[in-house]
């Protein structure tokens, strides 16, 4: 979902109050920007939105001590419409490869000038995903390697349907409510579940939920009854 940056509500969440205001401040100063929020801490970051329609978080990278990128999957699970900004407070090259493994779609180093993150924070409200010169310069030099999720897909590997129950899992579905949607017989639909979880296991997490607040793993699937398969094809064939 796209938001013309005039109609955006930002929140802003640090561990430290004064770069908490000092980014409130800055943004407030920025033609365009309707209404700015901020939150100090975790706690008050949920509340604000669940009070609050939020467009985008600007999230400290070390909002939640080195839990974040965990953090930053579960807000993306809860409120999914939501952009995540990262404000990254160094640029190793290893601490760069963790970030980039969330699901966030904008990633800006705190030392950025504040054109830059004006820029960066604009992008990503119109649809885009946006690195600032200084991570970008990092994550080309070779030094790190580019997260694919294709690596976390290769190692569950999970066969179409089982990429259904998955998702639909991780989105907190009841068996029952994954049997509907997919249009499979309640035994079907327990055998994909203890067949996935299963994989999830081997593959290290606990559970569905657990792998993709850790990997930000959630395909893309299309799901489909069988009884509209079926009535597809009987059309096709009249």
């Amino acid at each position: 979902m796209v938001f013309m940056a005039a109609l955006a509500r930002l929140l802003i969440a640090h561990r430290l109050p004064a770069l908490c205001c000092f980014f409130e401040f800055l943004f407030s100063r920025t033609k365009g920007f309707l209404k700015t929020e901020k939150a100090i801490g975790r706690a008050d970051l949920f509340k604000k939105l669940s009070e609050k329609e939020i467009h985008a978080v600007i999230i400290d990278d070390k909002l939640d001590g080195n839990e974040t990128g965990t953090l930053i999957n579960k807000i993306k699970l809860e409120y999914m419409h939501c952009k995540i900004i990262i404000l990254a407070s160094c640029l190793q090259p290893e601490y760069i490869a963790g970030l980039m493994h969330t699901q966030a779609e904008g990633y800006i180093y705190e030392g950025t000038n504040e054109k830059s993150i004006k820029k960066g924070i604009f992008e990503v409200l119109e649809g885009n995903k946006h690195l600032c010169p200084a991570i970008t310069a990092v994550v080309t030099s070779g030094n790190i390697p580019v997260p694919d999720k294709n690596i976390i897909e290769k190692k569950l590997e999970l066969t179409d349907k089982e990429k259904c129950v998955y998702t639909m899992k991780v989105q907190q579905k009841s068996l029952d409510e994954i049997s509907t949607a997919m249009g499979i017989a309640m035994s079907t639909t327990k055998q994909h579940s203890a067949s996935v979880l299963q994989k999830v296991v081997h593959a290290g997490f606990i559970n569905e939920t657990d792998c993709y607040l850790k990997t930000g793993y959630l395909p893309k699937v299309d799901i489909v009854k069988k009884s509209e398969k079926r009535g597809d094809n009987e059309d096709k064939g009249k």
